[in-house]
């Protein structure tokens, strides 16, 4: 199995956010840590940055022990908790055909049956309902912003590439 880069989220303003067709959106909290994807094949595990750069020797303990082979993406948090929103390959199989609400299906069902300690699953809501997540998760110093995410979107793995239409990010001002 080889390393597939994730697309890179474009920054936006609330006023763009306004304009969107919230039905076709899923949003979710931007965690302040390290983007990393677990990788496991065969009897090797690697813990990869974005840029497919190895982690694991500077994060020893972050392991995810699934049998299977998987390429996840989430956010390493500085309490070393893994917190997932996707995948490329599961069970050995490449999902990256599916819509991204069909991979979030199969994470939760797969999150389910994972039971390892510090690893969680992204919450996610429709993005008609991003006021009330931006004013909750702005008082977590955790929480650098809020992602939104085409539901039928089927291009988040592709070159690293930014890409606008799929994955759209939004950042917090923090006055301190």
């Amino acid at each position: 199995m080889s390393f597939l880069f994730p697309n890179k989220p474009t920054a936006t303003s609330l006023a763009a956010i306004d304009r969107f067709d919230f039905s076709e959106w899923l949003v979710q909290p931007k965690w302040n840590g390290i983007r990393v994807l677990p990788m496991k094949d065969g009897d090797t595990y690697v813990l990869y940055n974005r840029y497919g750069k190895p982690l694991t020797k500077k994060h020893p303990r972050v392991v995810i022990d699934l049998p299977e082979p998987y390429l996840l993406d989430g956010e390493l948090l500085p309490d070393q908790t893994i917190v997932l929103w996707d995948f490329a390959v599961l069970g050995g199989k490449r999902y990256t055909d599916k819509t991204y609400a069909e991979r979030l299906e199969i994470l939760r069902s797969a999150f389910e049956r994972m039971g390892t300690v510090g690893i969680s699953l992204i919450e996610t809501k429709r993005a008609k309902f991003y006021k009330g997540l931006w004013v909750r998760m702005r008082s977590d110093e955790r929480c650098e912003g809020l992602v939104f995410k085409r539901k039928d979107a089927t291009d988040f793995w592709s070159f690293g590439n930014s890409s606008r239409e799929l994955l759209t990010q939004l950042k917090y001002r923090r006055d301190r």
